[in-house]
């Protein structure tokens, strides 16, 4: 019996097995690369986000800065715009939220530095803020943070005594 090889068609068992390895390695290297995308992404919105908290807290606290007048315990005094002259702006940070005169300003935060109100300035202020970025944990069972550190350097406009009504507004992040 002779086979004729002309009239043969079709694919061997051998060739299609390498064909499947091939696309199972290119599909491999495909889910992988998107995978990774994805958590790059979720860590960048969170990092964004912490930011975009993060920028709008020391805008909140260099405008207070800003417009004070004189210190006060724990604080500074905004007569000159404020209703009540004798109220003292103070803020405190409570588990992991911040608060200005009892209310609260901003959340995530897990570290707030302000400056000695008696000193001279500039005062420099710095917040690091940090949540769970929604992923899932990593290899080692470890669910990723995003962490963010912002600051600024304020002058204040309104205490003209001390630095002759010189000021400046640098808001800026910090490397961890």
């Amino acid at each position: 019996m002779q086979r004729d090889h002309k009239m043969q068609k079709g694919f061997t068992l051998i060739e299609l097995v390498m064909v499947i390895v091939v696309l199972s390695i290119i599909s491999l290297f495909t889910f992988s690369f998107l995978i990774s995308n994805s958590r790059t992404y979720q860590i960048m919105k969170g990092q964004g986000e912490l930011y975009q908290d993060g920028m709008y807290l020391m805008e909140r606290i260099s405008r207070d800065l800003i417009d004070s007048d004189t210190s006060c315990t724990g604080g500074f005094k905004r007569s000159h715009k404020s209703r009540d002259t004798n109220l003292c702006t103070q803020y405190t940070i409570s588990g992991t939220t911040l608060f200005r005169n009892g209310k609260p300003i901003a959340s995530n935060i897990i570290s707030f530095t302000q400056p000695d109100y008696t000193t001279q300035p500039p005062y420099t202020i710095s917040a690091t803020l940090e949540k769970d970025c929604g992923m899932l944990p990593d290899k080692t069972g470890v669910v990723p943070k995003c962490k963010v550190v912002v600051g600024t350097s304020i002058y204040p406009k309104n205490r003209t005594d001390k630095f002759n009504g010189n000021y400046e507004i640098v808001i800026e992040p910090i490397e961890p």
